[in-house]
């Protein structure tokens, strides 16, 4: 099988049967990111859950997530992003995602990402949105003050949300 014909058929597993998707620890970082999140937006993927742990994404790769998260086509429903480097910019653009009509995310997980008070802040105020989906939100090692994590439990109490902290 040469090349062509292997990315066909990833292209076509991708898009046509896979449901859930297992990348931890795969070093695929903000580039393998992007392209995945590309295949997201494709109107035939089928993907509901998603694990990209330890895969050394940055800001850059988040967003591109960010972004096709709050596409019409994607169907993700479960996504853990544990272990990586997205920080407040990249909780940031999460949050916003959080907020967009067709965000379809019930859990998220953002273990040890480092996204401090600030992150906590703009997910709390997503978690507000009416448009938000979550039930479950793990920020375990974040380096979440007592200001995010009072900010967080609040709303996550008022919303049913089991919250990881």
């Amino acid at each position: 099988m040469d090349q062509m014909d292997l990315r066909k058929k990833l292209d076509y597993t991708i898009q046509e049967k896979l449901t859930k998707l297992n990348l931890s620890d795969n070093d695929i970082g903000d580039e393998g990111v992007k392209a995945l999140a590309e295949e997201l937006k494709h109107e035939n993927c089928k993907l509901t859950s998603l694990d990209l742990s330890w895969n050394e994404i940055g800001v850059k790769g988040v967003k591109a997530l960010a972004e096709a998260l709050k596409h019409k086509n994607c169907k993700l429903t479960s996504l853990d992003l544990r272990r990586n480097y997205i920080g407040v910019k990249g909780a940031k653009a999460l949050a916003k995602a959080l907020k967009h009509k067709n965000y379809k995310l019930t859990s998220l997980d953002l273990f040890r990402n480092d996204i401090g008070d600030e992150g906590a802040i703009a997910l709390t105020e997503a978690l507000k949105d009416e448009n938000c989906k979550l039930t479950r939100l793990n920020l375990w090692y974040n380096k979440i003050g007592d200001v995010g994590a009072k900010a967080l439990k609040e709303v996550t109490r008022d919303k049913n949300i089991e919250l990881s902290l």
